[in-house]
């Protein structure tokens, strides 16, 4: 496998579309279906203008204007991951209300701090730091892609489960959830280690 497929395979894993999944069922049931889907649009594209910024500058400006390193945005991501990973497994999906307020500003909830959280900012900075602007543009429109499409297509689903089947759909995915909150987890403290020993070498070299 190519290091730049590895890293888009990581990147929609600390994106979590599964997680996602669940945690837009409160938007889902309190809003039309096309009216879903033209904020999880907007929310999309939102976060992709985001990620493509912080692509293109995001270590300039950590580096440069906030004096911070690019393994301490990766520890932060692991710490952020890890918090609602572990806030998922002991409370369940109530750990985290989205959705507050004008119905207006729905698709910055949606883009933060899921689709645009510390972990993923860091992937995309990761990516315009390693590879040329075109490819890591297309991991992260194909990244956001691939999770719109299954949340959209869990979505249509879901409208037209009913009874039985609607119980078993959210007992199926409450689960799943549980199961995929304790990798995600194992992931952050993975990213947490790693951004320690890559900021312990970059303090070592510069000695």
């Amino acid at each position: 496998m190519s290091a730049l497929a590895h890293d888009a395979i990581l990147m929609l894993v600390i994106q979590n579309p599964f997680g996602l999944m669940v945690y837009l069922v409160e938007l889902m049931n309190e809003t039309p279906p096309r009216e879903f889907r033209r904020i999880y649009i907007k929310a999309t594209t939102l976060a992709f203008i985001v990620l493509f910024v912080f692509m293109l500058i995001g270590e300039t400006l950590l580096r440069d204007v906030f004096q911070v390193e690019l393994p301490a945005m990766k520890l932060f991501g692991g710490v952020i991951t890890f918090a609602i990973a572990y806030g998922y497994i002991v409370h369940g999906p109530s750990s985290i209300r989205l959705f507050r307020g004008d119905i207006t500003q729905l698709a910055q909830q949606v883009a933060l701090p899921f689709m645009v959280g510390a972990g993923v900012i860091w992937m995309s900075m990761k990516l315009g730091q390693e590879y040329p602007v075109g490819s890591a543009a297309a991991v992260i429109a194909g990244e956001l892609a691939v999770t719109g499409a299954m949340v959209l297509s869990y979505h249509w689903f879901y409208k037209r489960a009913k009874g039985p089947l609607e119980t078993a759909m959210v007992k199926y995915f409450a689960m799943a959830m549980r199961v995929n909150a304790l990798l995600i987890g194992a992931v952050s403290i993975q990213m947490m280690l790693s951004g320690l020993h890559d900021y312990i070498v970059s303090r070592s070299w510069s000695i």
